[in-house]
């Protein structure tokens, strides 16, 4: 059975503060990944080599530490974004009128 990853999405909190904190973790591994890279590319290097080394599945780790970086940015930015916003979507949800999807304005 196929577990469906969306339904544990209503799981996550509503407080924008946590959002915004993933999001400034996601910006500075970010900053981190491309940052490392350019100023120290020699231990940026190493450690990499490193993590494509002990990866179980080497097809998986062409990149080693670059890739690494850029899905934990990923993941922090797209889950820190939804709590964000979710509380606001919800926000507006409720205090716009009911009405207003069958309501036409011609005026």
């Amino acid at each position: 059975m196929v577990r469906n990853v969306f339904e544990d999405l209503d799981e996550l909190p509503d407080d924008p503060r946590l959002g915004l904190r993933l999001i400034g973790i996601g910006v500075l591994v970010v900053a981190l990944r491309y940052g490392w890279q350019h100023i120290a590319p020699a231990s940026f290097q190493v450690v990499s080599a490193w993590i494509r080394h002990y990866s179980p599945d080497r097809y998986a780790a062409t990149n080693g530490l670059g890739e690494l970086l850029f899905g934990i940015a990923a993941i922090c930015l797209v889950s820190g974004g939804y709590i964000f916003f979710r509380k606001g979507f919800w926000w507006y949800a409720e205090r716009r009128s009911e009405r207003s999807i069958t309501e036409l304005k011609f005026k």
